[in-house]
């Protein structure tokens, strides 16, 4: 699991996309916030059946929808998203599975909802692909990892988006103390452009903004 960096927002509603983890149950998360999660039915299901005991401390909602699929994708926002004015939109671990092509439809998709104010991302650059398919090649088979775009946050700042904060998985990894011992000499190494990141294996996660 990677280490999470803080939100640097408010929102009153939060609709995570293909995550994989427990519904909010943190003391934090005030029980007027409405969270939604969307994912593929099958996944739905058994996230269902594991976390049957777990006790959310908000309103949560989960639909079962594919995200690949834009009509439904659009279908679903329009009616989660709905009059709010401060929706918080989080992808982990779902970009680096789509092409470049499926990224924009999804960015202009969410820069198309008006209510969506904020979305939480991870990226990884060309490079960090390169090693995670070296490393991981044959388990990468069925799902490969394709979206890693040379001009980094540039890319969804073209798309109407602006970066507000940028987080190297390095750097929250070192900040939360889950750094491997293999890594912590690479911690003192400079931050790679995060609208270049050039030939350096880098992923951070970014916090975006409308433009």
């Amino acid at each position: 699991m990677h280490p999470k960096p803080e939100i640097h927002v408010r929102p009153s509603r939060v609709i995570e996309a293909l995550v994989p983890s427990a519904p909010p149950n943190s003391s934090l998360v005030p029980s007027s916030l409405r969270w939604i999660e969307a994912d593929l039915r099958a996944l739905t299901e058994e996230k269902e059946r594991l976390l049957k005991d777990a006790e959310p401390r908000c309103q949560l909602r989960r639909i079962k929808v594919d995200l690949a699929d834009s009509s439904a994708r659009v279908a679903m926002l329009k009616e989660v998203v709905g009059p709010s004015t401060d929706v918080l939109v989080m992808t982990e671990g779902l970009l680096v599975y789509l092409d470049e092509a499926q990224v924009r439809s999804l960015a202009m998709d969410l820069r198309n909802q008006a209510g969506i104010r904020w979305w939480l991302l991870d990226l990884a650059s060309p490079a960090l692909l390169k090693v995670m398919g070296k490393r991981m090649g044959s388990q990468l088979a069925n799902a490969p990892m394709k979206f890693g775009p040379v001009n980094g946050v540039a890319f969804f700042e073209a798309l109407g988006w602006r970066a507000t904060h940028v987080q190297s998985m390095m750097s929250a990894a070192s900040r939360f103390r889950r750094l491997p011992w293999t890594m912590k000499l690479f911690r003192f190494l400079p931050e790679p452009n995060p609208r270049s990141p050039g030939r350096i294996p880098w992923s951070a996660v970014v916090q975006l903004g409308r433009a």
